[in-house]
């Protein structure tokens, strides 16, 4: 049990390095998505056909790793809400460019029975426990879109593109033999998350508005275990000359369904 009664007091480690190491990456995202939004808007003035709207969503996240304990990566439900900014061709009828602004809801869940500590004779029974990563994320999707055909009221599309995403706000909550605790984990996460978006959709012209509806897959390349240490036992091994741990990686998945409303004038934006 004594493992147990120090985890939160060991869930987190190293917080000197988040802050050394983080702003660096933060600041060449930032140029990067400076230069794409100044190029995206300067192709605006070409005759180019603007569409925009609210985009909201819903879907569930899970952290990809070697976990060794079974239900230690199970789907964190969460939600997504923002904004997108479409781009079409004057003489393009495929393709489209589509950049989204939204607040994402991203975790993990694990829900398992600690049996770690129990020998023979011991007087402690086996006992559940529950840890829950819930991070928010600003999220800004860079995708390029496809269309299955060239025009009409309803329209397939395929859509691809990298994504950036920059902390918000991040808890752990750690509820083990019914003891509930809710920790703030910001400072002790990635700042940064970077990765793909791939997925398809349909657009439907009803009632003078386009309606955007797609399923979407994020694939995350950032490892957030780097500076992260937790009690679940995240490890593959030892090495082969020390007795200390080597941590699983965490990296973020998401599946999430979003639909968007077009504001613009119908006429001016997907038809023929």
């Amino acid at each position: 049990m004594k493992n147990c009664s120090n985890l939160a007091s060991n869930f987190f480690y190293k917080k000197t390095s988040v802050r050394q190491t983080l702003p660096i990456r933060s600041r060449h995202f930032f140029y990067i998505l400076l230069i794409l939004s100044a190029i995206l808007l300067h192709q605006t003035g070409y005759g180019q056909k603007v569409g925009y709207g609210p985009k909201l969503g819903a879907g569930a996240s899970f952290f990809r790793g070697d976990f060794p304990i079974s239900g230690m990566r199970l789907p964190k439900f969460g939600y997504s809400f923002g904004g997108y900014l479409s781009i079409k061709g004057k003489k393009n009828k495929k393709w489209q460019f589509e950049m989204n602004l939204l607040y994402t809801k991203r975790g993990n869940n694990s829900n398992f029975t600690n049996t770690i500590n129990l020998k023979e004779n011991d007087p402690y029974p086996a006992f559940k426990n529950e840890f829950t990563y819930n991070i928010g994320y600003l999220e800004i999707p860079l995708l390029f879109k496809y269309m299955l055909n060239k025009g009409g009221m309803v329209r397939p599309y395929l859509i691809f593109g990298p994504v950036y995403s920059g902390l918000i706000n991040a808890t752990f909550t750690n509820n083990t033999l019914g003891n509930k605790k809710e920790l703030d984990a910001k400072d002790y996460l990635n700042r940064d998350d970077f990765g793909i978006m791939l997925g398809w959709g349909i657009q439907n012209f009803i009632l003078d508005r386009w309606y955007h509806l797609d399923i979407r897959y994020y694939h995350g390349f950032i490892n957030h275990s780097e500076f992260l240490q937790n009690d679940l036992i995240p490890w593959r091994g030892t090495a082969s000359n020390t007795a200390a741990p080597i941590i699983s990686e965490y990296r973020n998945s998401t599946i999430t369904i979003t639909l968007g409303v077009g504001l613009e004038l119908s006429e001016t934006f997907f038809l023929r």
